[in-house]
């Protein structure tokens, strides 16, 4: 048997100072040069040495954390990628929509201070033939992280609901969810939550202390924001603690409404 060949990507030298060591062949340009992106960020935030032999000892590591992020941020959106299947470093948050018309990048950009994330997000999606990219939360600005899509219909139209999470000050965390729709090629946000004074929104969102949703014999988070069937479960907050009771939003074909509270 034969071995697969790997080989040393001349892409990005700090790829093998932050040790990333090798990728083999099997492996895209792409999702090379993505992790690629991701190991520099990595790197200047946590690695850097000014003995490391190949670097500028007078480099700033600030500059090229935001460098680094940079060049991802601006690779995502010029290089289509909505229909690859993609094996990226964990540190990118890839999330898809179901029918493939909607992928979120969002990645943790590291350029925050002790206990501070900044979060930044590229979303592709489909428009006619061809693939738009735009920027949804900058690398200036703290942004959020977008695990996961569900999708809903209102008539012939399709509205796309991301989940967002962020953290910050290392306990205090924000969730919530989006809607979008694509209308005539473009993605743009979705009025479709109605709210208590009976105005709609295209988002909804609550805030908790992290740790006190926290089952650390699970290794995950107790209440999660989900969906099923066509009723959207938002985890109920007393103050900053989930209570483990469920907002129970039901979608009557053209908005969701909260009509019940769940145990």
């Amino acid at each position: 048997m034969k071995k697969a060949k790997c080989i040393f990507t001349p892409l990005i030298i700090l790829l093998l100072l932050a040790g990333s060591g090798t990728y083999c062949l099997a492996q895209s340009a792409q999702e090379i040069q993505i992790n690629a992106y991701l190991s520099q960020v990595q790197y200047w935030r946590y690695q850097y040495s000014p003995e490391d032999s190949g670097v500028n000892p007078n480099a700033s590591p600030a500059d090229s954390l935001i460098a680094a992020n940079t060049g991802l941020q601006q690779y995502l959106l010029t290089t289509p990628l909505l229909n690859q299947n993609l094996s990226l470093n964990d540190d990118m948050i890839v999330s898809t929509s179901d029918d493939r018309k909607l992928r979120i990048f969002s990645w943790d950009t590291e350029t925050g201070k002790e206990g501070v994330h900044i979060y930044t997000a590229i979303a592709q999606y489909e428009s006619g033939n061809t693939v738009k990219m735009i920027v949804l939360d900058d690398i200036h600005k703290s942004g959020v992280l977008y695990p996961a899509i569900y999708i809903v219909t209102t008539g012939s139209n399709r509205i796309y609901l991301p989940v967002f999470s962020r953290t910050d000050a290392e306990k205090d965390a924000l969730k919530g969810v989006q809607a979008f729709s694509l209308q005539n090629g473009t993605l743009s946000g979705a009025n479709i939550f109605m709210t208590d004074n009976g105005n709609t929104s295209n988002k909804l969102s609550y805030t908790y202390d992290y740790f006190s949703n926290y089952d650390y014999k699970k290794m995950k988070e107790k209440y999660v924001i989900y969906m099923s069937k066509q009723n959207l479960y938002i985890p109920a907050a007393d103050g900053d603690k989930l209570n483990g009771n469920w907002i129970v939003y039901s979608f009557d074909g053209q908005k969701f409404v909260s009509d019940k509270i769940s145990k």
